[in-house]
């Protein structure tokens, strides 16, 4: 039967109205997430990658495939699965990331540092013969401890003698703080300041003094070189007995608290006052993040970890039991409204995290991670958890609860600090290196370094270590500034 022109008219635009119609849901579906899978033959929902690279500026590969833009650089509609982000620049290091992508969410690889293939260095107060350093919080200002030569009374060298000094800034020379006063050598004499460390706002210097008789003794002076000789202070001239423990507090710069035979006491330095124990059966103390944890054996004889606020010393919140251990490591940390706190008792060697201190501590929860770990570090944003497990980094990643474990190898550690959120400056087995949170890019930056010596930082991304000379151990450690990225480099 023939069809009439009206009815194929009608088919006509019906037709048309039905292709329109779908390629508008399909281009929709396109430009909100979905892709066309050519090999299911299905549509997929897609994730994106966000890219960028310090420096800007370099040439990105997908799965060994270029593509023609460079970092920064937002790769969208990519299909589910695993991929290889690779980035690359003349004159700089390739840095290469695994990372999968998930339906409707963001993968990152914003993060990359391609350091110069030659890192420039120099060195810092070569004439000092600097043998340990601390840093502000705000890494601004250093301290310093240096061996001095004496002479005899014919001039010649006859032995050193440790003094402490202090900068403002790297770029002025360091003044002396405190120096003994040479005595005769029948007397007991000062051998060595260790362990220095700045206050909140790195007006006061705590250092610890030992002298040839092996008498320990704790030390806290003014930053300022005019107010050391009238406010200098002798710890143990005031206490009953040595401190097992003396740190800063978190919130207040004029405080410390000491653990004095297992009762921990608060001593304020504007009117030298040793106060009543905050608490007792103390094994191990620190203030994080403006809170002071505590490992206590309480009444059951078992022990705790205890947490208090600034405001509420007298009222901790009693968190978990903990194994016995001579060492404990602690962390407190924040991220997304939550709270946590981390444990690592040395004994056990497992890393016990708790969620909800005081935030919600209806639902407080404690987990186990890990197994044979010696040491643990949680960046600033509180969102990486990175782990020492059996000389090899594991990270976990709070924000996504995911684990990783690349395999990245950390034998001989003996120092590391986050550089920033994602990177971490490590040393271990004389080498200096910068790795990623997860370990997947791991740099060498120095293979000569002291690692009885700490890792320090500086402007322009940059780093401080203290290189010994032709790797011989018996060699006087030099305190050498790394440039990584090297058209800013420092004077």
């Amino acid at each position: 039967m023939a069809i009439s022109q009206s009815t194929r008219n009608f088919l006509t635009y019906l037709f048309g109205t039905v292709i329109v119609l779908f390629g508008t849901i399909l281009l929709g579906a396109l430009a909100t997430g979905w892709q066309y899978d050519f090999a299911t033959g299905e549509l997929r929902e897609t994730g994106l990658i966000i890219m960028n690279s310090e420096p800007t500026g370099a040439s990105i590969s997908l799965n060994d495939s270029f593509i023609k833009d460079q970092t920064p650089y937002r790769a969208i509609n990519m299909l589910p699965g695993d991929y290889t982000v690779k980035f690359e620049k003349a004159g700089l290091r390739p840095w290469l990331k695994k990372t999968t992508v998930e339906a409707e969410r963001v993968s990152f690889a914003d993060y990359a540092w391609l350091l110069p293939e030659q890192i420039p260095s120099r060195l810092r107060y070569p004439d000092n013969k600097i043998v340990a350093a601390a840093q502000s919080r705000d890494r601004k200002r250093f301290a310093f401890v240096e061996l001095l030569t004496k002479t005899n009374a014919a001039g010649e060298p006859s032995s050193t003698i440790p003094a402490i000094l202090y900068a403002s800034d790297l770029t002025r020379e360091p003044q002396i703080l405190y120096a003994p006063t040479p005595t005769d050598e029948n007397t007991t004499q000062v051998t060595s300041f260790d362990t220095p460390t700045l206050n909140a706002d790195a007006s006061w210097l705590l250092v610890r003094q030992t002298t040839s008789d092996n008498a320990v003794t704790w030390l806290v002076m003014p930053t300022n070189p005019n107010d050391v000789s009238t406010r200098l202070i002798n710890l143990n001239q005031l206490l009953s007995s040595n401190p097992s423990w003396v740190g800063w507090s978190d919130t207040e710069s004029n405080e410390l608290f000491l653990n004095i035979n297992g009762a921990l006491k608060r001593f304020t330095l504007n009117d030298k006052r040793l106060g009543s124990p905050i608490a007792d059966g103390v094994q191990a103390a620190k203030w994080d993040n403006n809170r002071l944890m505590t490992i206590e054996v309480l009444a059951d004889g078992l022990r705790w970890l205890r947490i208090r606020t600034k405001d509420q010393l007298a009222e901790p919140e009693t968190i978990h039991q903990v194994p016995t251990s001579t060492t404990y490591a602690m962390e407190f940390f924040t991220l997304l409204g939550n709270d946590y706190a981390a444990v690592l008792p040395d004994s056990s060697k497992q890393l016990i995290v708790t969620r909800n201190i005081f935030e919600n501590p209806n639902a407080r929860i404690t987990s186990v991670s890990g197994k044979n770990i010696s040491k643990f570090t949680v960046n600033a944003s509180g969102r990486y958890i990175v782990m020492n497990e059996q000389d090899r980094l594991f990270t976990i990643d709070l924000e996504r609860n995911k684990r990783y474990r690349y395999g990245t190898s950390l034998a001989g550690l003996s120092a590391w600090e986050w550089m920033n959120d994602q990177h971490l400056a490590v040393i271990t087995k004389n080498q200096l290196r910068l790795i990623d949170y997860d370990g997947q890019n791991n740099e060498l930056i120095s293979s000569i370094m002291n690692t009885q010596t700490p890792i320090l930082f500086w402007e322009n991304k940059s780093l401080l270590g203290f290189v010994q000379p032709g790797g011989n151990e018996a060699a006087r450690p030099r305190l050498t500034h790394f440039f990584l990225t090297p058209d800013k480099i420092l004077e």
